[in-house]
């Protein structure tokens, strides 16, 4: 899986970015930046966009090699069931990996059963 050397060093410097950026937008001052909350108040779809945006500035393609809010196989209706991020490699009979990307916060028991039951 050639992806997943690539999605830690990804996903660890989008969540790096994001948590400057969001020390910035919180400091009063530069003097503050550092220690603003950071990416404690960003929520799992910037932090899910951000992994997507760095994969396809490294070389992934949308819909080829990566995904973003992939329906799971098999899942139909109006409102499939989705996953955040979907991994690839490239080549035929390759298959999709996909990855969930959860802050569950202090209700993580019931959302933690829900993903169960869509996994």
């Amino acid at each position: 899986m050639i992806w997943l050397a690539d999605f830690l060093p990804l996903a660890e410097w989008a969540l790096r970015q994001q948590d400057l950026r969001h020390r910035y937008l919180f400091a009063g001052s530069g003097a503050e930046v550092m220690r603003s909350p950071g990416i404690a108040c960003t929520l799992e779809a910037i932090i899910t966009l951000a992994i997507y945006e760095a994969a396809l500035g490294k070389g992934y393609i949308d819909g080829t090699t990566i995904g973003y809010e992939k329906p799971y196989p098999r899942s139909t209706g109006g409102n499939p069931k989705r996953a955040d991020l979907a991994f690839k490699d490239r080549g035929k009979g390759k298959n999709w990996a996909y990855i969930e990307i959860k802050y569950y916060g202090s209700t993580g028991k019931q959302w933690v059963q829900h993903d169960i039951e869509k996994l």
